[in-house]
């Protein structure tokens, strides 16, 4: 039974008992002597708007339930046909399976009957299917896990004992890329503004500068031109 159902189990079994009390009320009325009949018709005044909101309440619950199922139905068919490696009729009673929230005491001997001879060709993924259903009826009191054949404790138990495995891996390989990403800092560059020149000697730089300044080229004069055109 899913939520949306409980709900509605519990809105109708309100009503059903307010509509009790209406009857009640309305033969105490009859009887009742002045000083008591008005209180008497507030409270069937009462509790005949509290029927009406719980009948809009229910059907309007009746609509979304309907939708609920409609897609679940559609959903299970959608993963049943994934199961290759199961035969025709093997996905039908899976599918059956996946159309269901959990698993109650009267699945039991369905669910034993397919462990035994299907589970095992179930992809990762449909295995976690089933073993929800069974941990979601355990959740919801339906049955005990000892309440499975042996055979499906070992099954499941080895399911979420590889599931376990798997999902501690992909922590410690996630934290291992964040670690190497933290440690991998960039190369900082100094800014020629953060230079203290306070600590730099002036004078040798000026002094460097000044030893290196190039030799301005010399002029001829015009009787080394002269000699230099009779040449």
């Amino acid at each position: 039974m899913t939520a949306s159902e409980d709900e509605i189990l519990r809105d109708q079994n309100e009503r059903n008992n307010l509509q009790k009390a209406i009857s009640e009320l309305e033969t105490a009325i009859v009887v009742s002597s002045p000083g008591t009949r008005r209180v008497l018709e507030l409270s069937l005044a009462g509790a005949k708007a509290r029927v009406s909101k719980l009948d809009k309440k229910i059907d309007e619950a009746k609509i979304e339930h309907a939708a609920e199922v409609q897609a679940q139905v559609a959903a299970a068919a959608a993963l049943a046909a994934k199961e290759t490696a199961l035969s025709a009729s093997e996905r039908e009673t899976y599918k059956g399976f996946l159309q269901e929230s959990c698993f109650t005491k009267k699945d039991l001997g369905r669910l034993d009957e397919f462990y035994t001879h299907s589970y095992d060709r179930l992809s990762e993924g449909g295995k976690e299917e089933m073993s929800k259903r069974i941990h979601e009826g355990i959740n919801r009191g339906e049955f005990k896990f000892t309440d499975l054949s042996k055979f499906i404790q070992e099954k499941d138990n080895e399911h979420c004992s590889a599931k376990a495995k798997k999902e501690t891996s992909a922590r410690e390989h996630i934290n291992k890329s964040n670690n190497l990403s933290s440690s991998a800092k960039p190369v900082e560059r100094t800014a020629v503004n953060d230079i203290d020149l306070s600590s730099v000697d002036l004078k040798g730089i000026q002094l460097v500068a000044a030893t290196s300044e190039p030799t301005p080229a010399s002029i001829p004069n015009a009787s080394e031109r002269g000699a230099n055109g009779r040449s």
